[in-house]
């Protein structure tokens, strides 16, 4: 036995006692830890919730890696002799695990994993969520799935809109599974003690990652405004700096420093970074208010906004993506619209404030909808959501797998338009249909968001308020 089949199978001892009905169910999972906190997060707790229903295997990420001789960039290097190399070590894992399913949450290595399951025939069934679409990043993974994704499959779909935009990609997503990502709301029940301290500054949350799609300088400016429009409030920023490169971090960064300055925020706004667990725990407990104002085109749930319902946190958020799926307006938030006649989305920032004084002056209404987001937010308990997706999955992997093209020894290469037919003419508008897989997932991103919206638009243009129908 090979020492990467050795490491592979030891992993398989990691796992849960899930009840006897989902026995049969047997799926392997990465235990990394994603790099962005706000991804470890939900990554963290689906795992947790998976374990409670079904009987789950590990995979150190190193020894993922070993599958692909290492790296991905070496395996690249060696297409298509090391599809073969794949291939053998993929069915050795499963003969030698018994995984029937694997649930690939390291969204980079799914086409490749897919391509070596097809050319193998190998039993195994693919779980994969549809955390984003929109972004170029995603847009190029979600090109590359559809010619490889098999009926027996099971990609899960958080929301509408992300649905809509992946049936402007392919047909083949109409497979989807539609049911929203999960909570734990144990908590929930009890009422939230808040405190009416007099002349106390009340609290605006905005949490999430810090970068130009998200609008944090939308954020600033709003809170500025209500501000000078007479309520006291103080607005927490807890997230940490993303962007596809240094560069477009360091310039956002240095916009948002400009907006300080511009609005002497420094008084009424502070930065916390990176927040997790009882960090992240407290801000919500003391909010008054979430902001998110994002426009981001691979957003596509909005899990703060999960988390501030469970906390009986009203939203004010933009009527944008799967936010129209989580929030419901006048009950337990309000939506900001967005609208996308130009090139980029655009949000009325002195609407929002406005949204925001009508809130922090009626406490009655407040106090409604925190508990009405208490209430809302057991529709997404992890203990009613998950038990229908691992029922989904049992069944899907009690299906004989017999749909495998027949092999296409050199697929990664050839030109996509030639191997899928896609939903629009985007590949020309992208100008993508004469490359080939391969060469699509090993470039790095070559837009800037302002570049990418118009790009984008035919595929996620119903994202916004006013978008496209």
């Amino acid at each position: 036995m090979s020492s990467t089949q050795s490491d592979l199978l030891t992993s398989s001892k990691d796992c849960s006692k899930p009840p006897l009905s989902s026995r049969s169910l047997r799926i392997g999972y990465i235990d990394g830890q994603p790099k962005r906190v706000n991804e470890r997060a939900v990554d963290d707790q689906w795992v947790a919730f998976m374990k409670e229903h079904a009987e789950l295997v590990a995979i150190k990420p190193f020894q993922m890696m070993k599958l692909f001789g290492g790296s991905i960039p070496h395996w690249h290097e060696q297409y298509p002799h090391s599809t073969d190399t794949l291939i053998e070590r993929l069915r050795s894992w499963v003969q030698q695990t018994g995984v029937n399913t694997i649930y690939v949450n390291v969204p980079a290595i799914i086409p490749y994993l897919m391509h070596a399951r097809n050319q193998g025939h190998i039993p195994l069934r693919f779980f994969i969520i549809a955390h984003s679409v929109g972004s170029e990043y995603w847009l190029k993974q979600w090109v590359a799935i559809a010619p490889l994704l098999q009926p027996e499959d099971t990609l899960l779909c958080t929301t509408n809109s992300a649905y809509r935009a992946l049936l402007n990609i392919s047909p083949v997503y109409e497979m989807a599974l539609q049911e929203p990502l999960c909570i734990s709301i144990s908590a929930c029940d009890e009422p939230r003690m808040k405190r009416r301290d007099e002349g106390r500054a009340r609290q605006l949350l905005c949490i999430g990652r810090v970068e130009d799609v998200k609008n944090i300088h939308h954020v600033i400016e709003l809170a500025h405004l209500v501000r000078t429009s007479g309520h006291e409030v103080h607005l927490m920023i807890a997230g940490e700096y993303t962007g596809a490169n240094q560069a477009q971090l360091e310039h956002y960064r240095s916009r948002l420093q400009e907006i300080e300055n511009q609005f002497e925020s420094s008084s009424y706004v502070t930065w916390t970074g990176a927040v997790y667990g009882s960090q992240k725990e407290k801000l919500l407990a003391e909010a008054d208010i979430l902001l998110n104002l994002s426009t981001d085109p691979g957003e596509t749930f909005g899990y703060n906004l999960l988390e501030a319902k469970a906390a009986g946190i009203p939203v004010v958020c933009t009527k944008w993506d799967g936010f129209k799926d989580i929030v419901t307006e006048h009950v337990d938030g309000m939506f900001i619209p967005v609208h996308w006649e130009t090139d980029i989305p655009q949000l009325d920032v002195y609407t929002g404030a406005s949204i925001v004084c009508n809130l922090l002056s009626d406490e009655r209404l407040l106090a409604n909808m925190r508990n009405e987001a208490r209430e809302q937010a057991k529709r997404f308990d992890y203990k009613r959501v998950m038990p229908r997706i691992i029922e989904h999955l049992a069944a899907q992997a009690s299906i004989p797998m017999v749909t495998f093209d027949q092999p296409r020894e050199n697929l990664l290469h050839q030109p996509i338009s030639e191997i899928h037919d896609y939903s629009t003419p985007f590949l020309h508008h992208l100008d993508w249909e004469h490359r080939h897989i391969l060469s699509l997932l090993a470039e790095s991103s070559a837009f800037n968001y302002e570049q990418w919206m118009p790009l984008c638009k035919p595929i996620i243009g119903h994202f916004a308020d006013g978008g496209i129908t």
